[in-house]
């Protein structure tokens, strides 16, 4: 009896550590694991660093405060491009509609080939992601 719940525990354990294996590998690169309020603060800081709290405030008129909202908000950080005109322009874009942003700044060239094969599309997609990464590490 002993054996067979110690085998248990083994198998659970072994299970976790694959899943944990698994997730770090799919997950370990992502930009999703790297989209936090500090992430924010740290590019609005980057990006006006006397007008911080002008552009925060200016940020966090974007209305959604779903799980996503940090990624949405570094989408828009992105696609204002330094300047306070487009990022209150962008938040409005975001409020209508939060895909607007997110899809035109992790993904722009996928965006530009949506309507084209799928293999380039992915290669697109690869790129994408490694540009909006480098981004981020700014």
């Amino acid at each position: 009896m002993a054996t067979t719940e110690a085998l248990y525990n083994l198998f659970f354990l072994l299970t976790f550590v694959v899943l944990i294996a698994g997730s770090v590998y799919l997950f370990g690169n992502s930009v999703l694991l790297r989209t936090n309020r500090w992430t924010i603060i740290r590019k609005i800081r980057a990006t006006w660093p006397d007008q911080a709290e002008l552009a925060l405030a200016e940020l966090d008129r974007y209305k959604n405060h779903g799980l996503g909202r940090a990624r949405v908000q570094l989408a828009i950080l992105k696609m204002s491009q330094g300047s306070l005109e487009e990022l209150k322009r962008w938040v409005e874009i975001a409020n209508m509609d939060w895909r607007d942003p997110l899809a035109l700044a992790e993904y722009p060239e996928q965006s530009e080939h949506f309507s084209t094969s799928e293999f380039l599309a992915a290669k697109a997609m690869g790129r994408d992601r490694q540009r909006y990464a480098e981004w981020l590490r700014e």
